[in-house]
């Protein structure tokens, strides 16, 4: 008979799911081990409180409701390329407490290092039903940080975008102040802290080159900042940038692109 996998929560988390609703207090999943079961399958049952034989452990990485049904929680880890040498027939998922809330049968999966000739990242995703999916959320350990592949290419994608729009940004402000030889600078919309909080560059012949405006948050700690480019005319959008902006105590810290 073919093997059966599945994902099932133990009795300790139905308890906690279920004491969960009336009290408000959330569950927060933080780990994934996974296990070679000690050579062989086994069905796991809702009495476990932790898998078999556990080869390697990780911190959850994330945790969404299914779109197709909302008691649904997907939550899914990575195990880089750099660990392996080990099978994988079991996997469990964990609270801050270390308590075993679920457990899953995993299709027998052998997780190679590089003298194995090969390497991969092994993505484990597990699905579990509950009442109420609000009552389980992710806590993440800061100190964690996993980038697939995928990631980094996303990222370095978006670096050469970021580069090549500010390039364009910092020439056309370069040849527009070539062309004129001066330009003004009109501050205006001064709030009650004396900010101002729309700032214009124009030409000497009075068309812009450049709106700089504040928004979001409360005077003094906006939180965007949108700038927007004119071609010659002055009137023309050549681009539009978004900022956040982030504070420490009374400091602008950092302004990230959008």
């Amino acid at each position: 008979m073919a093997e059966q996998f599945y994902t099932i929560l133990t009795n300790v988390g139905k308890a906690k799911i279920a004491n969960s609703l009336p009290t408000g207090t959330k569950i927060n999943l933080t780990t994934l081990k996974v296990g070679d079961s000690n050579g062989t399958y086994y069905n796991p049952v809702e009495t476990q409180t932790d898998i078999i034989h556990k080869v390697y452990e990780c911190s959850i990485t994330s945790i969404e409701t299914d779109p197709t049904n909302p008691n649904w929680i997907v939550i899914s880890s990575a195990i880089p390329s750099s660990v392996g040498g080990f099978m994988i027939r079991e996997a469990g998922i964990y609270d801050d407490a270390n308590n075993l809330i679920a457990i899953g049968k995993y299709p027998e999966t052998y997780k190679p290092v590089a003298s194995d000739g090969s390497t991969k990242e092994l993505y484990i995703k597990m699905t579990l039903e509950v009442t109420n999916a609000t009552s389980v959320e992710l806590k993440i350990d800061p100190t964690v940080i996993l980038a697939t592949k995928k990631d980094i290419t996303i990222l370095d994608t978006k670096i050469e975008q970021f580069e090549a729009d500010n390039v364009h940004s910092i020439n056309t402000i370069n040849n527009a102040m070539a062309d004129n030889s001066t330009y003004s600078t009109y501050k205006t919309n001064v709030d009650a802290n004396g900010i101002f909080t729309t700032i214009q560059y124009k030409r000497k012949n009075g068309t812009l080159i450049l709106k700089s405006i504040l928004s979001g948050g409360t005077t003094p700690k906006y939180t965007t900042r949108t700038e927007t480019e004119y071609l010659t005319d002055g009137t023309t959008v050549s681009v539009t940038r978004v900022y956040s902006i982030t504070y420490t105590l009374d400091k602008v810290t950092s302004e990230v692109l959008q």
